[in-house]
Formats: C-alpha cells, structure tokens, sequence
C-alpha cells in the first residue's frame, strides 16, 4: 500500500487530519520496509548447545537457540564447549566450533534462481567451521566467498573445513595421537606424474573427469587412457605405474603408514589393456600385502618391475574386446620376481623371463618378447623419478603449528593469498602461517581434523600418510 493509499489514521476518538495522516502513514511504511529489511533472514538456527549468541553492527549480541534467524551482518558466536549449526535459505548449510565468530557479510540470493545479482561472502573470524555450499555456489561458484584473517577460500560445489589455529590444535593433535593406534586409510593414493594424450577417472556412481600432471586419484576411481595416450601414476610409497593406451584400471585398496613398516597393503585391479609396475616401499615392507589382480589372475611380489598385457578372452567382459589381437595375460619381468596364480597352477617368474597365461587356464613361457612387449607403449616408470612434493609439504602427521588450516572433503576449491593461489581437490588439507606468507599443501591431514568430534568424520578418507 502506498502512502497516498492509506487512510487517515484513527488516534482516540477522534482522527488526524489527512495531511498529517498521510505523513504518519509515509513513516510508518518507511520503519515497516526498513524493520523488513533489517529482519531479513539468510540462515535458521538448526542446533544449538551451550551459548550461542548472534549480532548486528552496533548492537548487543543476543542469545540465539534452535530455530532463531540470523541476517546479513550478524557476527554469530559460540562460547567454550558450545556448538551451533545454520542452515541458509540457499539449502547450505554451516556447523561451527566452540570459541568460533563467523560474520555473514553478504548475502543475496535470487528469487528467480539466477546467478546474475547473487552474492554470498562470509568470514571465519576466530576458532573453525565445516560448511556445505548450496545453491547460491552451485549456480556460480565465482559468487561465493569465504574469507579468513590472511586468506580467501573460492569453491566449486563442496564441502570443506576450515580452522585457525592457535595452541589448541597442537593440544588436540597430542591427544588423537595418544588415543589413535591405527592411521585412517587414504582415499587420495596417487598423483599423476606424466601424461601424454587424454585420460580420465570416474568415481563409483560418478561422472568422469579429465586427468592432467599434478591431478589426484582416489580408491575406487575407474582409471581409463585413449587412444594413442598413456598415464604414468605415482603413488604414496613411491610405486610407479604406467597404463598403456587403451586401459582400464582401478586402485580396489590402499593403505601406506610410513611410520609402520609392518602395517599397509594394496590391491591394483587392471581390468583391461597393458600396465607397467615399479613397485616401492609398500611391497618391499610387506610383500605379501601387495598384489595386482587382473580377470584371470593374482600377482604378487617380492620388490619387482613387470609388465603385463590383458586383452581378448582375459580382460573383464564389461569392458568389451579389443587390444592387439590377441588372447591371454601376458607378463615380462624386468626386475625382481613375481609370482601368477591363475588358470591351473602358480607361475615363478624372474628377471628377464616372460610368460602368457591363456585362454585355457595353462601357462607358456616366452623365449622372445612379442612386438606389444618389447615396444611397449608406455614409458619404463622406473625412469620417472619420485616427487614427494606432489603430494605435500609436511612431512609429519603430528604438525599443528599456529596457522590456518583447510581441508576438502567433497567438490573442489582454492586458497588465495594476495596472488598466490593454491587449488585443492577431495582428500587434500592446506596450511597458512599467521603472517600469510607460507602457503602450502599438507602431506597429512591433520589427526584435529580428522578426529574433529564438533565437526563430524570426513565423506572421504582423509590423506593422512606419505613416504617419510
């Protein structure tokens, strides 16, 4: 209604003049349209414990519970041994820490569903959070921002951690460490060294994704190379494998703990096409933990370098004929000894020796390597030299230095500081000294994090070992 609609205004028995009315009526549509504005809501209160409070600039904080709204400009703050968790009217959601502000600085989201005027940028003040983006990030994940005392986090769909630190992350890291026997397995268990041509790797239930140098791969993730391309992966123990053209491969297992050379194991499925293995530390320390399987075979171990050829008859019939044209799995060691259960029996093999298990379950040894062998289309991973820092900088899992941390569960993102910009994909953690110069992905993630009992256990197995 406007205020030439409106009506003089009853006052007693009696009524203003129209004049006055209309100027009482004009103010008091402007105190509604302004009291509107200030109680617009970005976020509901879905869980509270201990004290929560929340406040606008200027003004007292209030106590908040489950079911309050907070706004645009409210700083929200727990107290010790407190916790809450807001659910935006994007569908995202934000869980935070005891001794955590988080300030909501922006926030507009489209009635239309259109990226165009959307905006949300929020800041960690103090203490940590874990949010969820929703569909405000989903629709333009340039539109979202997370901001910290140093840094600025930009994400891609996700969930994620972030954390400053002070004396209390170290005095919680002494504490999981005490309590925790067993380091948790990664999900992140290899990076890709070299490639040449295309690649991809899909997650269980997932859509594919391209590879490039430098990109990780997951447990689980179906790995496959085109035509005419190859892939050399490199994994947390040192291994180094190459998958030929036409490939399909997946990592079924993977544990690695440096720290206990007894514990550990892997389990590599080639499902189809030629693979070149130079193992490391994994199969030198338990050999017996560490096989590749193919559709007609085992193979184990004892500290090796082999290739091997799965085409035709022996590779997995979801993945359809194909190959050099021929049947069988086909092996050449290079270096060490291997050992193939299959078929009828078990095979020793050694260096230079080669054998082919057919179609018919019996082995034949090869005296002469056959051209797909002897010219294989893949580079010798042996010649790639490891790079620890593809995986980190960090090399304990106890660091928990003063700083800010960040730590990606799902989706992706990015760290930027100044112009330094640092991308994080699933699994990965990410370390920012106080005074924002040392930015730098972390080789663990951190036991606080992974442990976090505020924030909940992570969808994906954290990254929490890497050669020492």
């Amino acid at each position: 209604m406007s205020a030439e609609a409106m009506p003089a205004i009853a006052y007693g028995r009696g009524s203003l003049p129209l004049a006055a009315g209309r100027a009482l009526g004009a103010a008091l549509l402007l105190l509604f349209l302004s009291g509107h504005a200030l109680a617009q809501s970005a976020a509901t209160v879905t869980a509270a414990s201990g004290t929560v409070s929340a406040a606008a600039p200027d003004t007292p904080p209030r106590l908040v519970g489950r079911g309050a709204e907070v706004s645009p400009g409210d700083t929200v703050a727990t107290e010790a041994a407190s916790f809450a968790r807001m659910r935006f009217t994007d569908g995202g959601e934000v869980a935070l820490r005891p001794g955590s502000q988080f300030r909501i600085d922006q926030y507009r989201v489209s009635a239309q569903q259109a990226p165009a005027g959307e905006s949300m940028l929020v800041s960690l003040l103090k203490g940590g959070l874990r949010t969820i983006t929703g569909a405000l990030a989903r629709r333009d994940p340039q539109n979202y921002q997370l901001r910290t005392p140093t840094a600025t986090i930009g994400v891609r769909g996700t969930d994620f951690y972030a954390r400053l630190c002070e004396k209390d992350c170290a005095e919680e890291a002494t504490l999981v460490a005490a309590r925790t026997r067993r380091a948790i397995a990664p999900s992140l268990v290899a990076r890709v060294a070299v490639l040449r041509g295309e690649a991809t790797a899909t997650p269980r239930g997932g859509a594919p994704r391209s590879l490039n140098v430098g990109a990780p791969v997951y447990v689980h993730e179906l790995v496959e190379t085109g035509r005419d391309s190859h892939v050399v992966l490199m994994f947390l123990d040192e291994t180094r494998l190459s998958l030929a053209p036409g490939s399909r491969f997946t990592v079924e297992q993977y544990r690695f703990e440096p720290d206990r050379s007894g514990a550990g194991g892997a389990v590599l499925r080639l499902l189809q096409g030629g693979l070149r293995t130079f193992t490391g530390l994994l199969a030198a320390a338990r050999p017996n933990n560490y096989r590749v399987v193919t559709p007609t075979a085992t193979i184990g171990v004892r500290g090796t370098g082999w290739d091997l050829w799965c085409y035709g008859k022996c590779a997995d019939p979801a993945s359809g004929e194909g190959g050099p044209g021929f049947d069988g799995l086909y092996v050449s060691v290079w270096n060490g000894a291997i050992q193939i259960a299959g078929g009828q029996g078990i095979l020793n093999l050694e260096n230079p020796q080669a054998a082919v298990l057919l179609p018919d379950g019996t082995f034949r040894p090869i005296t002469e390597l056959p051209g797909f062998l002897r010219d294989f289309p893949a580079p010798r991973p042996d010649g790639v030299p490891f790079d620890p820092k593809l995986f980190g900088e960090e090399s304990s899992p106890q660091f928990a230095d003063p700083g800010t941390y960040f730590y990606f569960y799902e989706g992706r993102g990015y760290v930027r500081v100044g112009d330094r910009v640092l991308e994080l994909s699933p699994g990965e953690a990410a370390y920012l000294s106080p005074d924002g110069e040392r930015l730098v992905r972390l080789s663990y993630v951190p036991p606080f994090i992974v442990r976090d009992p505020y924030l909940g256990p992570p969808r994906f197995d954290p990254l929490l070992c890497r050669p020492g």
